[in-house]
């Protein structure tokens, strides 16, 4: 196999990688934001914390603190204790902090705040830097196949 053929291949291959993370990512985000109608007022009752390593390219990799609230609320007759799925590298729901939140009625542990916008940017720049290496990566293969490179 020639070079051009393993370049445009590859940059074929991360294109697919891209679209399909996005893809992925959106159907799931898209399921809970659909599923967590029914509203409500929750308590904060703690802050959940979370330690995420953040890679860079120029240096040691670092380690980070990430938020989310947990919530006690009434869904369905019960008290329940849930924390939503999106953390935030802001601690700024001290306990006792009244939100709205939404759930879902039939899993109640399914939360999310309400007004939360979820990561539609991040799909979008997901979708175009996958769109920009699959064209990158058929262009390659194309030039190659009619003998310009």
């Amino acid at each position: 196999m020639e070079a051009i053929t393993f370049v445009g291949l590859i940059f074929l291959g991360i294109g697919v990688f891209f679209i399909l993370f996005a893809v992925l990512f959106n159907v799931i985000e898209n399921s809970t934001m659909k599923n967590c109608t029914e509203r409500t007022f929750g308590e904060v009752v703690e802050t959940k914390t979370r330690n995420v390593v953040m890679s860079t390219n120029v240096g040691p990799r670092s380690h980070q603190k990430v938020y989310a609230p947990e919530f006690r609320f009434i869904a369905n007759g019960q008290w329940v204790q849930a924390t939503p799925t999106i953390y935030t590298s802001k601690q700024n729901y001290p306990a006792g902090t009244q939100l709205p939140i939404l759930y879902d009625r039939n899993n109640p542990k399914r939360v999310i705040i309400e007004g939360t916008r979820g990561f539609k940017l991040f799909y979008i720049i997901f979708y175009i830097v996958g769109g920009f290496m699959i064209i990158l990566g058929l262009s390659f293969l194309v030039l190659h196949l009619i003998g310009l490179f």
